[in-house]
């Protein structure tokens, strides 16, 4: 288990990426928009929400203008040797 604290800056983005296992997001601050490469539709997760990352390609963006978005993402079954987070080519959505 791996557990982290992530920020987007204002008008920042994770940028397309996946991970080898899956991931438990509670947002803690601000929100976030989300889109899944499985169908391209942005869903918003707002403070005190979150969201279950089966280990499907995704992006996230903070929409916001002047406010940090903060959150817990709790990683399950990264394998011993390998990177949480694994970048890929933008998806065309």
């Amino acid at each position: 288990m791996v557990v982290g604290e992530v920020t987007w800056k204002p008008g920042g983005t994770s940028g397309w990426h996946r991970h080898p296992g899956v991931v438990f997001v509670t947002m803690l601050k601000g929100e976030i928009e989300v889109t899944w490469e499985r169908d391209c539709v942005p869903r918003t997760y707002s403070e005190g929400e979150g969201f279950f990352d089966p280990g499907v390609v995704h992006n996230a963006d903070n929409r916001s203008d002047d406010e940090n978005a903060r959150a817990y993402a709790v990683f399950l079954g990264i394998p011993d040797g390998e990177p949480a987070t694994i970048w890929v080519e933008p998806v065309d959505c």
